[in-house]
């Protein structure tokens, strides 16, 4: 419930779209690349990063799946998942950067 009392109370969620977007620009400023990549949760950064033309991807797997957590430890992603993860970040950095 905290959590939810703070989000609303401290904008978290435009303070991380001012961050981001301060990231993004120092980025170019410098010619270096930079990216945003969603693992979890909804779609309000990847659309913000859209709306901003800040390169963007959804590399998030199904958790609903037992592979791709360590139950029955914890919800965790899983070895499996994190390179699930890698795996659709570098075919991403390999087209967007590399041509």
């Amino acid at each position: 419930k905290y959590n939810q009392i703070e989000h609303k109370w401290h904008r978290t969620h435009a303070v991380s779209e001012a961050l981001v977007k301060e990231m993004a620009r120092l980025a170019k400023k410098h010619e270096v690349k930079f990216i945003v990549a969603k693992i979890s949760g909804g779609h309000a950064m990847l659309d913000f990063a859209e709306k901003n033309r800040i390169s963007n991807i959804d590399i998030s797997v199904d958790l609903n799946l037992t592979e791709n957590t360590n139950y029955p430890y914890d919800v965790h992603p899983s070895a499996i998942a994190n390179q699930k993860y890698a795996d659709k970040l570098d075919g991403f950095l390999r087209v967007e950067f590399l041509g």
